[in-house]
């Protein structure tokens, strides 16, 4: 991750982190349901997309990286917000001075 060129004037997106709470419906099914933590600044770049057959249909994914400032509350249980879309925390990695953190994601429905 080459964060030395990592400005504070790059992180112009807001991410929004949630976590997930279960609990039951009106009927007794389980629901999940999330609440935002914490918003904060971030870069957010496409990382990659690809597309495969799913019950006989073609789905999309598509991968993000997130660059935020280092940060001790984030975890993969969580996921991010940007723009409308939903994104699923598949790994955390920061670099050695813990200055910055990439976040890697899957956009989910």
């Amino acid at each position: 991750m080459n964060t030395r060129n990592l400005a504070a004037g790059k992180l112009n997106d807001r991410v929004a982190f949630q976590t997930a709470t279960q609990s039951l419906d009106s009927s007794g099914q389980p629901q999940v349901t999330f609440t935002t933590y914490k918003t904060v600044w971030a870069e957010c770049l496409p990382a990659s997309a690809s597309e495969r057959m799913r019950n006989e249909k073609p789905e999309s994914a598509y991968d993000w990286k997130i660059r935020i400032r280092y940060a001790t509350w984030i975890n993969q249980q969580m996921r991010a917000v940007f723009d409308s879309r939903n994104l699923e925390i598949k790994a955390i990695l920061f670099d050695q001075h813990k200055r910055w953190m990439e976040v890697l994601c899957r956009e989910v429905d």
